[in-house]
């Protein structure tokens, strides 16, 4: 009884301090809106929006320049099954990659992990969420995190590459496709990459773990990646799976198929949506 009167507060002090949020958010967007233009323009240029992803006794820093960005400041919360699969496997003979690795909250936690600069690659075809990327590696001066803008996909092509919304750290694009009219916010023509074209093609070190997590597509990625998963190099991977999809038996079969063995899964808030977690058998 006692525990429901105290969760009822905090539930209470929460929507008061929503209110007060919201409140003071619309009184400076009042107030931004009568600033000059080239006022607005200069602040944005030399003030923009730095916050601290605090991660153990180390702080990175991270552009959050949409809201959507600022979750990631949170992000040993928002994925803590995810945390804790890095804190496992990463070492310093790692090579990882970040495929969907949005503003790099992930890839920056892996390099502290280790205890020498480990290779990383982090993949982020979303263009208004890769600028953001590249400024945090840059605010951070991580210079063994390397961006690549390319979409992968299970075959290399020129296609269209298509947004639900340009928001810095934005999810959840309709992505790789044909049809630049599909119903969606913006498109543009791209360069796609099976992955097993791109590490040859820019002769990459194959990974030694490798998170997957790009919001439907994982199953395009999977087969462009053959070769990748394939090799003894790879000991663990992660795969965000939506157990509604219909590949979903499929990602698990390629994954099983190629050496792995799947050894657990959490879920994704309360949808149907998980992170397997492969290891090498």
């Amino acid at each position: 009884m006692k525990m429901k009167k105290i969760k009822k507060i905090q539930v209470a002090l929460w929507k008061i301090y929503g209110g007060i949020k919201n409140i003071l958010s619309a009184f400076v967007g009042r107030l931004w809106s009568v600033l000059p233009l080239y006022t607005q323009s200069y602040i944005t240029t030399h003030t923009p929006p730095i916050g601290n992803l605090h991660y153990k006794n180390r702080v990175i820093k991270m552009n959050v320049s949409s809201t959507i960005a600022y979750k990631y400041l949170r992000a040993y919360k928002k994925e803590p099954a995810t945390i804790r699969w890095l804190e496992k496997n990463i070492s310093a003979n790692s090579v990882f990659y970040d495929i969907g690795a949005n503003i790099g909250a992930y890839s920056f936690i892996a390099l502290m992990l280790s205890e020498i600069a480990i290779p990383i690659y982090s993949f982020e075809p979303g263009q208004c969420t890769f600028a953001v990327l590249c400024e945090n590696i840059f605010l951070n001066k991580m210079k063994t995190i390397f961006p690549i803008p390319f979409p992968l996909s299970d075959a290399t092509r020129l296609t269209y590459f298509s947004y639900g919304t340009l928001r810095a750290g934005s999810a959840v694009h309709p992505g790789v496709n044909m049809n630049p009219t599909l119903n969606c916010c913006f498109s543009h023509l791209v360069q796609a990459y099976s992955l097993d074209d791109l590490v040859r093609l820019a002769n990459l070190p194959y990974p030694t773990i490798m998170k997957i997590d790009v919001d439907g597509h994982e199953l395009q990625v999977i087969r462009g990646a053959h070769d990748v998963i394939k090799s003894p190099y790879l000991k663990t991977i992660q795969v965000e799976i939506d157990e509604k999809d219909e590949g979903c038996i499929q990602i698990v079969d390629l994954i099983e198929n190629a050496g792995l063995k799947m050894i657990e899964k959490s879920q994704k808030g309360t949808s149907r949506t998980y992170d397997y977690r492969f290891v090498r058998v």
